[in-house]
């Protein structure tokens, strides 16, 4: 398999597919404006350019995995997708062997599910999506194509998620909510009614104490 991508998320599904997988990664692949800012890759695998898409192997001998973030709400990752899906090429998914997937869950390809995420029974998650380490999706859920969820959400039961939505860390979806397409989620906001496209959900940081720390713990 080639990954697509070679900044941070490329580099750290380099580590996860070559230590707890049955695939192999011979090869990075980027458009031609990042070949020279490609992070830290492995000095003894090729990098392809995919500005020059007849340089990559054919769809009927090389799978391929787009290790992109979550930028532009996922859009980068999806059009990348989207285009070498388009030309028949093969996705293959990440799912960590710490990770609980029930049988009866269905997952669709270019998935990127690290560990200790819990995907209970009879959810449906879409292709092209990320769940970083440490979430729970509950039974009965569905999560759309090119979503990305940071680590240690709850997605209840019942609960819907639409593509192209980002979720930051320790947010909440309530049971029979659905969320919209193209929503932004950030870290710890609570959804507890459906959403409308695009809108956008920002729980504020807590404040500092006027008090110091140094009154607070009587040191």
């Amino acid at each position: 398999m080639i990954i697509l991508g070679a900044g941070e998320t490329a580099r750290l599904a380099y580590e996860y597919f070559s230590t707890d997988s049955p695939f192999s990664v011979v090869g990075f692949a980027v458009h031609e404006q990042f070949l020279q800012s490609s992070l830290c890759l492995p000095a003894d695998l090729p990098l392809y350019n995919l500005s020059e898409p007849a340089s990559l192997p054919s769809p009927n001998s090389i799978s391929l995995f787009c290790a992109l973030g979550s930028s532009r709400l996922n859009s980068d990752r999806m059009q990348i997708y989207s285009a070498f899906k388009a030309r028949g090429y093969n996705f293959v998914s990440y799912i960590s062997s710490r990770a609980f997937i029930s049988p009866s869950a269905i997952i669709g390809d270019n998935a990127f599910i690290l560990e200790h995420n819990v995907v209970q029974s009879k959810a449906r998650i879409g292709s092209n999506v990320t769940l970083w380490s440490g979430n729970h999706i509950g039974h009965h859920a569905s999560i759309n194509d090119h979503v990305f969820i940071s680590s240690h959400v709850v997605i209840a039961g019942y609960a819907s998620v639409g593509s192209n939505c980002f979720i930051g860390i320790n947010a909440s979806v309530a049971d029979y909510c659905s969320v919209a397409d193209f929503n932004y989620i950030g870290a710890g906001s609570l959804i507890g009614k459906s959403s409308k496209p695009y809108q956008v959900f920002r729980n504020h940081s807590t404040s500092a104490s006027p008090v110091s720390s140094q009154r607070f713990c009587k040191l």
